[in-house]
């Protein structure tokens, strides 16, 4: 046995160089037809599920599916002193959640689905192994026994003569430790880590592509990257990534633009494997406006850096997932336009429309298109969704929706079966508050002659005549024609270009007249079809809210 392979299985006494030769050769059975593509997700079990990473998952899922490929949900655990007990699920219920689907790794029941894993880091630990292991053996890689003390040192010279930090060129100690060096401290029992064994040169520059920000000119790696860390023994996402993404057939690597200064040290790891590197692409962060500078949703200061405040505030997940659509390409806006009733599957997602410097989040936006949604549903469909989010989080309203499911429902499906359908419900979570005048516990009556500016005996007028008019509330035309008449006896105008001509002749218009029965009959100024809302309220209960004022 040469000295490099007793250094080498020192290094790993347990890691089998003989499994790879399978690994390598079922990378073919992926066997895919030109143009198809196969991304993956990669989040890390590490805190709460942030909004970007929905973001990136529905690119990524999107990508592969427009291709006829697949995407991979891979859970990056190499950390495992910042891993959550139940970050793992987190991330498998957020994703199940929002819709977002993935054709292979973990699933909720425990389980995987897919033929190249494990999918989850920790569990792939032999895997790595045996790959350190051949690099050491070949020469490509190195353990180093410096401590934390030594780089410390160096770091600080470093730092004192204005030099690049790191661990490279002369200030690579143990890069050139003798075999002889190397088995000798291995026998000791000393603690190491792995370390690659860079070829660059930072004076040196390389062209790295970018899907997104095109071809950039970048200097070479040099920097003898830590592979195989001491503690656990478990790789750093330097080396995991490449090795996974390798043997799981990666084809487009989509990820953060934090990465992208770790580009060229990747590219040479993959160079130094002998392996085809996947094409990347580097996508900005979710941003915010801060004041009249831009800045990344942080999650320490932002709640809607994390995705279960949207599922809290009770935003429906088709609205979240549009929305989310609608920052990834420039040109979603014109298509939904253009194609109000598609489902978002038909949507051509395209990376080359993806902004390089981020999108910048907007809630006004998301509430349009939340309020659009909701408004498209069947009364019945906004029941019970609204009924699903009540029971998650909303304990004290669950209860009058469960109970009251049949006048809920009615209250939902006014205006709904018109052309131009309400849009005034813009979240589940402002539903109890949309809707709190239907229930006499929930109402509170306005002081109308404060709001409305209006003397008492005006006032009475007005609500006598409208309590008239409901005589014919069952015939809606008869109705209106009662109403009109009990505006202008009420001293308001029916007509508009009337009122108009002369605004000084009357109280005030037919608008007037009808926002001082609305602000009796249900507090508010404004509200959907007046009519549509006495006929599910009830005569009698009509009758009743307004004789209170009178």
């Amino acid at each position: 046995m040469s000295i490099r392979d007793q250094i080498a299985d020192l290094a790993f006494p347990n890691a089998n160089i003989d499994m790879l030769q399978a690994l390598e050769e079922k990378i073919a059975t992926r066997n895919l037809a030109p143009g198809q593509m196969v991304t993956r997700m990669a989040p890390s079990p590490t805190g709460f599920v942030h909004l970007g990473s929905i973001y990136m998952g529905l690119i990524n899922t999107t990508l592969a599916r427009q291709s006829g490929g697949v995407c991979m949900l891979r859970i990056e655990d190499t950390d495992q002193k910042r891993q959550l007990d139940d970050g793992i699920a987190q991330i498998l219920t957020a994703f199940h959640t929002l819709h977002i689907h993935f054709g292979e790794g973990p699933v909720l029941e425990g389980a995987e689905k897919g033929d190249f894993g494990p999918y989850i880091q920790s569990h792939r630990k032999d895997i790595y192994q045996a790959y350190a292991k051949a690099l050491i053996r070949d020469g490509k890689a190195y353990p180093c026994f410096c401590s934390s003390e030594e780089l410390d040192k160096v770091r600080d010279e470093q730092t004192l003569k204005k030099e690049r930090t790191g661990y490279y060129g002369k200030y690579a100690r143990c890069r050139d430790l003798s075999d002889a060096e190397i088995l000798q401290k291995l026998q000791a029992g000393a603690s190491f880590v792995v370390r690659i064994r860079s070829n660059g040169s930072h004076e040196n520059r390389m062209d790295v592509k970018d899907i997104i920000r095109g071809t950039r000119s970048v200097p070479q790696n040099d920097m003898d990257a830590i592979i195989i860390k001491a503690s656990d023994g478990l790789p750093t996402y330097h080396f995991a990534h490449v090795i996974d993404d390798h043997l799981m057939g990666t084809t487009h690597v989509l990820r953060g633009d934090e990465w992208f200064p770790s580009l060229p040290l990747h590219m040479e790891m993959f160079y130094i494997m002998g392996w085809k590197a996947p094409k990347y692409a580097h996508l900005s962060p979710i941003q915010k406006m801060d004041g009249t500078a831009k800045r990344k949703l942080s999650k320490r200061k932002d709640p809607e850096a994390n995705i279960e405040f949207f599922l809290e505030q009770g935003y429906p997940v088709n609205a979240i997932l549009e929305y989310l659509l609608n920052l990834a390409n420039s040109d979603f806006e014109d298509w939904r336009k253009k194609n109000p009733a598609l489902p978002l599957a038909d949507f051509a997602l395209d990376l080359k429309k993806t902004s390089p410097s981020g999108a910048l989040f907007d809630l006004d936006k998301l509430n349009s298109i939340s309020r659009r949604i909701i408004s498209e549903y069947s009364n019945t469909e906004a029941y019970d969704l609204a009924l699903a989010w009540a029971e998650r989080f909303s304990p004290a309203f669950y209860p009058r929706m469960a109970n009251e499911a049949s006048y809920i429902k009615a209250i939902l499906n006014i205006e709904r079966e018109n052309v131009r359908r309400r849009k005034d419900i813009t979240r589940w979570g402002t539903l109890q508050d949309d809707i709190s005048y239907f229930f006499d516990d929930l109402f509170t009556a306005p002081d109308l002659a404060t709001v409305t500016g209006k003397n008492p005996d005006v006032l009475k007028a007005v609500l006598s005549g409208f309590m008239g008019a409901l005589e014919h509330a069952t015939d809606r035309d008869a109705w209106w024609e009662a109403t009109k008449a009990a505006t202008d006896a009420a001293g308001f105008c029916s007509d508009t270009k009337a009122y108009k001509a002369n605004p000084d002749a009357f109280h005030g218009s037919i608008a007037d007249f009808m926002k001082i029965v609305r602000l009796a009959l249900i507090g508010r100024e404004d509200s959907p079809d007046v009519h549509e809302i006495m006929m599910v309220m009830g005569l009698e209960k009509v009758k009743t809210r307004l004789a209170k004022h009178m």
